[in-house]
């Protein structure tokens, strides 16, 4: 395990997969990004929930991430691995790329990962964040011999005491992480070339929000105007594909393209009329229950 510096970490290569363009913009224009309230909302759930999910294993050591450099990180790593049977944000380096694993377990042959999530069911992003792990941590000389994603069950009904073993699920993803090992080494060497270059060249598109909000959409969206297609309610016309095709403006699209309440937007944007639905209207009042407030 070197000490060294390095030019990706775990979240910035999540950030590439999901756009290039926005992980350039965190490593060389991180003054334009904006974090909205619902993502350090998930930050801060994810975070208790792997508190809590430490408590499977107890009496781990823990590698803290705050007030200490990488290097005393993977320094401490490495001491512990010595000597601990389970080790909570394990650091480590391969690369130029750095990790931090939730839970680390030692057991016969090797080491088990485990990637804890606030979630209810596993999804490809979570097998990505545990298959760039697996790569820097037995790339870095540790032995991994299983990995899963752990996450919660919602099935669970609390009865007394909070049962962990219930709470949450080990779902077994070692089969998924190595077929994603070959792509994973690939994805790297495309994002350190990205980042030793201009800004890719890439429009918005449902990337934006897909699987997470981005927190450059203000600057990449600056550009789309007020009352635009992406306003379009329920499904029917792709708002990117009239976007692709130079339409803008909720007035601007062709009204063969829509229909329903789609249609109705557009006819209203176009007519600038203010359109109530009398009906909808009045099933709305009639399930108010006064007093609304005393």
């Amino acid at each position: 395990m070197p000490t060294k510096t390095h030019s990706l970490s775990k979240s910035r290569y999540m950030k590439g997969l999901q756009c290039h363009k926005a992980l350039w913009l965190l490593t060389h224009n991180p003054e334009l990004r904006e974090e909205s309230e619902s993502a350090n909302q998930a930050f801060a759930q994810g975070h208790k929930v792997g508190e809590l999910a430490q408590e499977i294993f107890p009496g781990g050591v823990l590698i803290p991430f705050d007030d200490l450099t990488f290097d005393e990180q993977l320094q401490r790593t490495k001491a512990a691995l010595t000597r601990a049977k389970v080790i909570y944000e394990a650091a480590f380096i391969h690369n130029g790329v750095f990790v931090k694993a939730d839970i680390i377990r030692k057991v016969c042959g090797g080491w088990e990962l485990y990637e804890v999530k606030g979630s209810s069911k596993v999804k490809d992003i979570y097998l990505d964040d545990t298959a760039i792990q697996y790569h820097v941590i037995t790339g870095s000389g540790l032995t991994i011999t299983k990995a899963f994603v752990v996450h919660l069950d919602t099935s669970y009904r609390r009865n007394g005491e909070l049962d962990l073993d219930k709470l949450f699920t080990h779902h077994n993803a070692t089969k998924e992480v190595l077929q994603r090992q070959a792509y994973v080494k690939k994805e790297i060497a495309r994002q350190t070339k990205i980042l030793k270059g201009k800004i890719p060249n890439i429009d918005i598109g449902p990337w934006c929000s897909d699987p997470y909000d981005c927190d450059f959409k203000c600057h990449c969206w600056k550009d789309v105007p007020e009352d635009s297609v992406f306003d379009l309610a329920g499904n029917g016309a792709d708002a990117f594909a009239l976007y692709e095709q130079g339409v803008k403006k909720l007035k601007d699209i062709p009204l063969d393209q829509v229909k329903g309440k789609q249609l109705q937007q557009v006819e209203t944007a176009r007519s600038k009329k203010l359109v109530v639905s009398k009906k909808g209207l009045k099933q709305f009042l009639d399930k108010l229950r006064y007093w609304l407030c005393r």
